[in-house]
């Protein structure tokens, strides 16, 4: 079966050939490295180039897509290398982690056997220290599963579906996917990151295993896309208040988004969770009805949802978004961003965006 793993940079230059060299001492080669690279400022495409000419006297095949019309970001990016891949078997890769050996060989090797469409794979946490240098310290991506003899956990049922809706559970890096059935996921929701996407379809479809293994290093820095909440470099008061009311407005934008993709893939399966109901009902209908009625009503509205268990998963902080929006915008305000999001989803739907 041939495999690609695919690559989305952005001024990498400084991890980015650790990575590769990584990819290529795997105990089984890749069939092909695509990479898409979102219009790079530093030497991230030189490092590539001198690396490819370096290496390719390996049976491997190179793809590297300049993005030059604009920067795309990163759901953007990892869209356009996965279209210009062609492997069977599909892995993601960030530009900054380190692949263990074995990772190519293992996960295959489950998706050879099993009738699983998605595999996602344990990692080892490294984190910078003052001197630059990355150190393990004790955390692993992936939580406590109960592991089978193999070390296999089949991850199911509506509690996970729930959880996966909003939360970043897995890490892009960790998971290796069928490309056939990949391509049934895009596009990407824009609504939150690729990563959750393909968790929460995979969950949705009923077909995703965990494996136990560290297959890799994953680095904790100052530049992190996603990272960990916990290690993430906390802002100072003022400048989180500052930036908050920006937040409110890109939290309606994404969620909204988030959860009518979500809803729209569900589609007419079965979900037996009553708050994964509530959480599909609240942020793709309720949410948009309630911020845009008068204050006294709005404020009603988003209490009683937090009472019932709306704002669980994704955390007081979102609820506080949308009182701040309420309480801090004039109805005819809201009203005109809440337009302005409408038409954001037309052009959305139909490939504009």
């Amino acid at each position: 079966m041939k495999t690609s793993v695919v690559i989305a940079t952005f001024n990498g230059s400084r991890y980015i050939i650790e990575q590769l060299t990584s990819i290529i001492q795997q105990s089984v080669l890749p069939s092909e490295i695509v990479i898409s690279d979102d219009g790079s400022s530093d030497s991230t495409i030189d490092l590539i180039h001198s690396f490819i000419r370096q290496h390719e006297s390996l049976p491997i095949q190179y793809k590297l897509v300049v993005n030059n019309s604009g920067n795309h970001g990163v759901l953007g990016n990892f869209e356009n290398a996965v279209l210009n891949a062609s492997g069977d078997y599909v892995f993601f890769c960030d530009q900054d982690d380190i692949w263990f050996e074995k990772k190519i060989e293992r996960l295959v090797g489950v998706l050879d056997i099993c009738n699983e469409q998605v595999v996602i794979h344990n990692a080892q946490v490294i984190r910078e220290c003052d001197d630059g240098s990355f150190k393990p310290i004790d955390k692993h991506l992936l939580g406590k599963y109960p592991f089978d003899s193999a070390g296999l956990y089949k991850i199911n049922g509506s509690e996970q579906v729930k959880l996966a809706f909003y939360n970043c559970l897995i890490h892009g890096m960790c998971t290796c996917i069928k490309r056939n059935y990949l391509l049934t996921l895009l596009p990407f929701s824009r609504g939150s990151n690729h990563d959750n996407w393909i968790l929460f379809c995979a969950l949705a479809d009923d077909t995703i295993l965990a494996v136990s293994d560290d297959l890799a290093y994953y680095r904790i820095h100052e530049n992190n896309t996603c990272g960990i909440q916990e290690y993430k470099k906390k802002r100072s008061l003022s400048k989180r208040l500052a930036s908050f009311d920006q937040q409110s407005k890109l939290s309606i934008l994404n969620q909204y988004v988030w959860y009518k993709d979500s809803s729209s893939y569900l589609g007419n399966r079965t979900i037996s969770d009553d708050k994964t109901q509530l959480l599909i009902s609240f942020f793709s209908q309720r949410r948009i009805l309630a911020v845009s009625s008068g204050k006294t009503n709005a404020v009603f509205q988003l209490f009683k949802a937090y009472r019932e268990g709306a704002y669980e998963i994704d955390g007081t902080v979102v609820f506080l978004h949308d009182l701040e929006f309420v309480l801090l915008h004039s109805r005819k305000n809201r009203k005109q961003f809440l337009s302005a999001l409408g038409e954001y989803l037309r052009e959305y739907k139909s490939g504009v965006c």
